[in-house]
């Protein structure tokens, strides 16, 4: 209605927790060519927080994996018992398949 006049406004959506992606270490993780610690031992999970809390949402997030074979990545809050009651910490798993 051109009678009521509103000031300018944005919303910015923020994400509530933060949200880790892990994997299993390989070789080249041990090299340290890989995103985590250079001195993990091939073989042992590693994790990252890919989206820390209060971060923007609606992003998006590439990751670079260095692997010969398959592999999984799993998605879950890095927070579990900030969660309301109920809420699983997993978000997911999915399996990378690489072109043979």
């Amino acid at each position: 209605s051109p009678l009521y006049k509103v000031r300018d406004f944005k919303v910015e959506d923020a994400t509530a927790h933060s949200i880790l992606v892990g994997w299993m270490g390989s070789a080249v993780d041990a090299e340290g060519k890989e995103l985590g610690d250079a001195d993990t031992a091939e073989g042992q999970y590693k994790t990252a927080a890919v989206f820390p809390a209060g971060s923007a949402m609606n992003v998006t997030k590439t990751l670079t994996f260095s692997r010969k074979g398959p592999f999984d990545v799993k998605a879950e809050y890095e927070h579990p018992e900030a969660l309301l009651p109920g809420t699983p910490k997993e978000l997911g798993t999915f399996r990378i398949e690489l072109p043979p």
